[in-house]
């Protein structure tokens, strides 16, 4: 099951952003290492299936998973969700 993401000084890490740097590499970090395997995030539009999985479900594009999620939410103009 997955948790919403802790947003977090801790989690952001600024500190480690800056000593990486610029055009840095920050997915090797030892820090990044300590969350890689507790932290995860599935965004709505993703999906997990293996092509025949996808085609026998028949073959759903990115505007039926935006449709699906659009009226999840109940389809308000104004309504923001964090």
């Amino acid at each position: 099951m997955l948790k919403p993401l802790e947003i977090t000084d801790e989690r952001i890490d600024f500190e480690t952003i800056k000593s990486v740097g610029c055009g840095g590499e920050y997915l090797t970090h030892p820090k990044t290492f300590k969350h890689c395997r507790t932290e995860f995030y599935v965004p709505d539009l993703l999906q997990r299936n293996d092509y025949s999985t996808w085609t026998k479900n028949g073959s759903p594009d990115f505007t039926f998973w935006l449709t699906k999620i659009i009226s999840r939410r109940g389809n308000h103009r104004n309504r923001v969700d964090f």
